[in-house]
């Protein structure tokens, strides 16, 4: 009543209440978006505070598991505030989620004029002398290539995650010796 006595129209006034809720409407549908997703994620558990992930090719610790977003501290000591929708609906690896193991992979070439069994050798021993490669799993070392001037092997081994500072680390102590 006090409206129409001030002579305001109240067809033009819910037209723009009805245009200022839709406004609302599709700018919080992300965020609801998100909180869903964040109570799925809570309710699923596809990753822990404390989980090693990658995101994006981006690895880190998750520090804080929101409603709306996850925080993975990265290597760098940056935070990287990924949305829960992003976790929910797309591809990332959780390098922890069942045990702290996880295997790494190196390609590794030698002049084809060495023997391949003695190439082998050497580099078994030094995965075996590594203090940071894991001996069950054994490591393993195959052949990939072998061409006129190179062959190519790949090795592959173990290496407990939280007891190392990086798995780039390991692979460069094994590449030196």
């Amino acid at each position: 009543i006090s409206l129409r006595v001030l002579g305001i129209d109240l067809r033009a006034l819910t037209f723009v209440v009805t245009a200022f809720a839709f406004g609302i409407g599709l700018g919080l549908r992300d965020l609801a978006n998100n909180f869903a997703c964040g109570f799925l994620i809570l309710l699923e558990r596809p990753l822990r505070v404390g989980d090693i992930v990658s995101i994006n090719n981006i690895e880190g610790e998750v520090s804080h598991i929101g409603s709306r977003a996850v925080t993975v501290r990265t290597w760098d000591h940056t935070d990287l505030v990924v949305p829960n929708t992003e976790i929910f609906n797309k591809t990332f690896t959780n390098w922890t989620f069942k045990d702290n193991v996880v295997r790494s992979v190196s390609q590794v070439k030698v002049a084809r004029r060495d023997n391949p069994r003695d190439v082998k050798a050497i580099i078994l021993k030094i995965l075996a002398e590594n203090k940071n490669v894991q001996k069950d799993p054994a490591p393993e070392v195959v052949i990939r290539e072998m061409d006129d001037t190179s062959m190519e092997f790949e090795i592959r081994y173990y290496v407990n995650i939280r007891q190392i500072s990086s798995r780039t680390a390991v692979l460069s102590e094994i590449l030196m010796t």
